[in-house]
């Protein structure tokens, strides 16, 4: 590669519209992902996302900077000259073996779905073991087109591998950036990646996106349906949350990047889980259209049956581990209002109970956790006398105390005991035969 310096401007042959397009059509979160994606892509094992703020608390400027293998002058003129046609469809893997994620080239443009300027700086080292420095910079006002400035790193230079990129003018409208909810979006887009690559280290915002403090258990199988006479395989992977979050089952290629989420279709009481099926049969039926028609296809409708009923079995059987794990941490809280083990089948059955409505209460009205240890242990012994006394108490309790929504309280509902409806009825004469009275006592 000559070693000298280079300045030029880079057009995109694509109309300006469609790259506008591209790029209003990515959601903040999104697009952040699609560049760490970029950085993973690039064989990074530190990946980190800088969220700078305004006086308000704003965001101001983002940055991604990774440890990659960096892009040197002539790849990153080929790249940002055109649309589609990535690097990425010639290869399968990185070259450090890990499965490459994106292919179509597009992920780039998403940083101007998040603000006007965007700027990559990069160092990286050609096959003589030379270092280059790259800068490429463009605003969403001309988006076709790019300034690349590019030359050699002088020798005797310290310098590190890798890539800055670097997204400014953020304005108000891009919300979602920063707080619990991008993190946990963060964890549920990278843990599996990170537990499949464990070197890899990712931070955002100051917080490491760990797996193991977003991921309880993770249970894999392997399963076979037949459709039409004909048999197809796939990895299952069911995976248990410890960080609240949507559930779903997720149609993955062999490798594991998900194609298309459907509904998990099981209650799981409170429980996080998701399901990933792994095949490379949704990337098949991705390309042909298939994927469209959703559990419609035979070969989907399927493999989501099974899955389900894996995850059915999985709550089952798992039920009473986690159980006491909740207790367990309930006590360790110092709000666990029962002292003593249960004796006999009433209390078994009253402890049960409270550990399933305790933990739907945490869930659906997170303001139990904002009030502090000593509202938390109120509520819970407030909770143990509700169910001491019966379904009618507890009902009761729910509805006034808590301040239930309706919707709250129909999900519920279909949890706890029933109420007895107490009907007026006529006295009964003395020739009218008595009927027998059945009472429901607390389900556990």
């Amino acid at each position: 590669m000559a070693r000298k310096k280079v300045s030029k401007q880079v057009e995109v042959a694509v109309q300006k519209d469609h790259l506008r397009k591209l790029a209003k059509t990515r959601h903040p979160v999104h697009a952040v992902q699609e560049l760490i994606w970029n950085s993973l892509d690039a064989d990074a094992k530190s990946v980190e996302v800088i969220i700078e703020r305004n006086l308000w608390g704003g965001v101001q400027r983002l940055a991604v900077i990774d440890d990659g293998e960096g892009i040197l002058p002539g790849r990153a003129q080929a790249a940002f000259e055109r649309l589609g046609g990535s690097w990425k469809q010639e290869l399968q893997v990185t070259p450090k073996g890990r499965k490459l994620h994106g292919q179509e080239g597009k992920g780039r443009f998403a940083a101007f779905s998040l603000g006007r300027l965007v700027s990559w700086d990069s160092i990286a080292m050609d096959d003589d073991g030379d270092f280059y420095s790259c800068r490429v910079e463009a605003s969403g006002d001309m988006i076709d087109r790019f300034l690349l400035a590019a030359g050699p790193v002088a020798k005797g230079r310290q310098v590190t591998v890798g890539t800055k990129v670097t997204v400014d003018e953020i304005p108000e409208s891009v919300h979602g950036l920063i707080g619990e909810d991008v993190i946990t979006a963060m964890h549920d887009k990278f843990s599996l990646y990170l537990v499949k690559y464990p070197r890899v280290k990712m931070v955002y915002d100051g917080e490491a996106i760990d797996p193991h403090a977003a991921i309880s258990n993770i249970e894999s199988c392997n399963v076979c349906v037949e459709v039409d006479g004909e048999s197809v395989e796939a990895d299952v992977d069911i995976v248990e949350w410890k960080r609240k979050g949507p559930r779903g089952i997720y149609l993955c290629d062999s490798d594991g990047f998900s194609v298309q989420d459907v509904p998990l279709g099981k209650s799981t009481h409170g429980r996080r889980i998701t399901a990933h099926i792994k095949s490379e049969i949704f990337q098949t039926l991705l390309a042909s259209g298939g994927l469209s028609v959703g559990d419609l296809h035979p070969v989907v409708r399927a493999l989501l049956n099974r899955t389900r009923e894996l995850v059915g079995d999985y709550y089952e059987r798992s039920s009473k581990r986690v159980a006491i794990e909740r207790v367990k941490g309930w006590r360790d809280e110092g709000v666990y209002p029962f002292g003593a083990a249960p004796k006999g089948p009433i209390e078994t059955a009253q402890q049960q109970t409270f550990v399933l409505v305790a933990n739907e209460v945490e869930e659906r009205v997170p303001e139990v956790q904002k009030h502090g240890q000593k509202a938390k242990r109120l509520l819970f012994r407030l909770l143990r006398d509700a169910i001491e006394r019966g379904p009618d108490q507890l009902h009761v309790m729910l509805a006034q105390a808590l301040e239930l929504t309706n919707a709250q309280q129909q999900e519920l509902a279909e949890l706890l005991p029933k109420p007895k409806v107490k009907s007026k009825r006529k006295p009964k004469s003395a020739a009218e035969p008595k009927r027998a009275t059945a009472s429901r006592s607390v389900d556990a």
